[in-house]
Order: C-alpha cells, then structure tokens, then sequence
C-alpha cells in the first residue's frame, strides 16, 4: 500500500528515481482495477450501466496518464538509461499499433513496448560515489 501512495504522492514528479517495486505495485493495482470494470463492463452489456462502466474506464485512465508517464521517466533514471528513449519508444509504439492488425508494422509496436517492458523490469542501477 505504500508503493501505491507513493505513486500518488509523487505523481508530477519527473524527478528523483523510482525502484521496481514502488514502480510495479501501483501498475498492478491499476490493472487489476481495470479489469474488475471490464468484467462488470461485459456483465452488463446492452445495459444502462453499460454506458458508465465505460466511462468510469476512460476517466480512470485519463487520471493516472500523467503519473504513470512521470514514474516511467523516474523508473528510466533509476535503470540509468536516458529518457528520451521512453518518449521515443512511447511515439513509437503509439504510431506503429495504430496499423492495421497482421502487418509488420503493427508487430513492430508490438516488439516497442516488449522493448519498453524489459528496460521497466530490470534492475535498479547503483548510484556511483562522486
């Protein structure tokens, strides 16, 4: 629960580094939410609630864009690489799955954000003494 507090206390820092616990915890949550709202989503298909469960995905996702975006940059520092290769990624992987599923250059997005997922899951690069 604190990783996840965490996550909402520095939700506009795009400063400092984030370790991969304080950085999967809150993911895991928010998937885990997201996919409680899909499931009463299917349940109530053709439904009134229907139309809200949707909603209610949208603006959940909206919310937690930015701090997901900001403890990404944090959670590149922390792993050491550069951020502007998360900016380049994130535009990549955006641009290439909007093709048309079954073209190359939809597996290509698709190999984006496997590349993005394994720099999220490595390790935590120690800090030289300077």
């Amino acid at each position: 629960m604190n990783s996840y507090l965490k996550f909402w206390k520095n939700a506009f820092n795009y400063k400092g580094r984030t370790n991969i616990k304080d950085f999967w915890i809150p993911q895991l949550f928010h998937i885990l939410l997201i996919f409680i709202f899909l499931v009463m989503d299917y349940f109530t298909n053709g439904n009134k609630l229907f139309v809200l469960f949707n909603v209610i995905i949208i603006v959940y996702l909206i919310i937690i864009l930015v701090p997901t975006i900001f403890m990404m940059i944090r959670r590149y520092r922390d792993v050491g690489i550069p951020i502007y290769y998360l900016f380049i990624l994130l535009i990549g992987s955006i641009i290439l799955t909007g093709f048309p599923d079954n073209t190359k250059m939809h597996y290509v997005g698709r190999l984006v954000h496997l590349i993005n997922l394994w720099i999220l899951i490595k390790p935590t690069k120690k800090l030289s003494n300077k």
